[in-house]
């Protein structure tokens, strides 16, 4: 808190990356720790994610696209190949042709950051 006993909007940012960054941690210690500058001009930003909603995300992206169930996205879902080279281009971090839990995960701090910064 900023002293006044209110939480404002770039605490907040603080605490989601904190907790982006201990969640890396935790789960997927091979990529680097998350350092984001409070990207809002104002105390509104209506709409954003918390971390919760960031996990829920990422988990309904992985399950919706994960057909088989077999813990990634890749060519063995059924998904278009236009569609999985989209979300590849996106969210493949380690270029192995495959989206795991932890690149679902961060794929989605990137899209919302990406958001915020609108």
């Amino acid at each position: 808190m900023n002293g006044d006993g209110v939480v404002d909007a770039c605490e907040i940012n603080s605490c989601v990356v904190a907790g982006e960054n201990a969640w890396r941690a935790s789960n997927c210690p091979v990529y680097n720790t998350l350092y984001c500058e409070c990207p809002f001009d104002s105390m509104e930003c209506m709409g954003n994610w918390d971390c919760e909603s960031i996990y829920d995300v990422a988990t309904y992206f992985l399950a919706t696209y994960d057909s088989n169930t077999d813990g990634v996205i890749n060519s063995a879902d059924e998904i278009d190949a236009a569609h999985l080279e989209l979300i590849n281009s996106m969210c493949d971090f380690d270029n192995d042709a495959e989206i795991d839990a932890c690149e679902a995960h961060a794929c989605i701090v990137v899209i919302e950051n990406e958001w915020r910064l609108e």
